[in-house]
């Protein structure tokens, strides 16, 4: 950034963050799994300006949830879920410094104490999560058309497992419902999704 150029004591301090074509970046977090009652926590990083002071500016976010921005361009979402946020929740945050901003969705996974397996989002566009508590740490996942084909095999070892809507093959599957089989320490659940 050139601020008065000067021969004798120079152009001022180079910005990479806007030489690189952009000003203000809220740097993306993970999706977050807690179980009903926990309490949390989520920390925000920017990547700001030199010099420019990082406002941030949260919205959407549950009553339950208190949002505290530090004022060096990190922020802190604390909070304690309870059963009515039960799922997948998309949340957003805001910020901005030295007229330029950047917004984050970010995603929450409240699963309650008896739920074995949560699925989401549903309906999907490009990738499912599924997410599954069980005592052996492993389970088996099939999913199938609506035409009763089974398109999709896998025993997942982390109790996280996203699936890309693709078949055994590789390839991406077609647009419309599916019905996914999730079997571990002797429970067998089908659940529907809709791929767009």
């Amino acid at each position: 950034r050139y601020f008065s150029p000067h021969n004798q004591y120079g152009h001022g301090v180079p910005d990479g963050l806007l030489a690189a074509g952009f000003g203000l970046k809220i740097l993306p977090e993970s999706l977050l799994t807690v179980l009903v009652g926990e309490d949390g926590l989520i920390d925000f990083d920017v990547l700001a300006p030199v010099g420019q002071t990082v406002i941030f500016n949260p919205y959407d976010l549950p009553s339950s949830a208190i949002f505290v921005d530090n004022g060096d361009g990190t922020a802190q979402l604390t909070y304690t879920w309870d059963p009515s946020l039960i799922g997948l929740k998309r949340y957003h945050i805001a910020a901005s410094a030295g007229g330029f901003s950047d917004s984050l969705e970010f995603t929450i996974n409240t699963i309650g104490a008896d739920e074995i397996i949560q699925f989401g989002p549903n309906p999907f566009t490009d990738s499912l999560m599924v997410i599954a508590q069980t005592t052996s740490g492993g389970y088996k996942l099939e999913i199938f058309s609506l035409s009763g084909e089974m398109v999709f095999r896998a025993f997942p070892s982390s109790s996280r497992f996203i699936w890309k809507g693709i078949n055994q093959d590789g390839q991406k599957v077609a647009s419309g419902v599916y019905l996914i089989r999730f079997s571990a320490d002797g429970i067998d659940e089908r659940v529907k999704v809709f791929k767009l």
